[in-house]
């Protein structure tokens, strides 16, 4: 009986698992980290500060929150890192702005550093922001 071919075919087969096991852990471990984007960071802290003011809306005011309206809302109340004026965070990354207050939405302003601004308009107390990149 010939070998051959079943040393071929084990090979390859050996070949294409250290193949998948090295992209499996490359993807894992984070080895896109220069595909990472750049303004990453800034979109964190607007994903933090939308949930804070999210949070604060369906609190009742007797503790300090907006009784189901954002149009009450003033950011110094809210436990957020960064330099604090009521309806702006200044951060490392950027600045974010809450505007727009309604009774049941409002829209997110991120501006970065290097001047590309980002907006998620219309948001409620239970959507998740898009951010699109937009001119200010």
């Amino acid at each position: 009986m010939d070998r051959k071919p079943f040393i071929r075919c084990r090979n390859v087969a050996t070949l294409f698992g250290v193949l998948a096991l090295g992209t499996a852990l490359f993807g894992y471990c984070g080895g896109g980290w220069f595909l990472r984007d750049p303004h990453y960071a800034l979109k964190q802290d607007v994903y933090r500060v939308v949930d804070a003011v999210q949070l604060w809306y369906i609190r009742p005011p007797v503790f300090g929150g907006g009784g189901r309206s954002f149009e009450g809302l003033d950011l110094r109340g809210l436990d957020l890192d960064g330099e604090v004026d009521g309806l702006a965070v200044r951060t490392v990354d950027g600045m974010v702005t809450v505007e727009n207050l309604r009774r049941y939405s409002f829209d997110v302003l991120a501006e970065a550093p290097d001047g590309l601004v980002f907006r998620a308009c219309g948001l409620t107390f239970d959507a998740r922001p898009v951010l699109v990149e937009s001119s200010k």
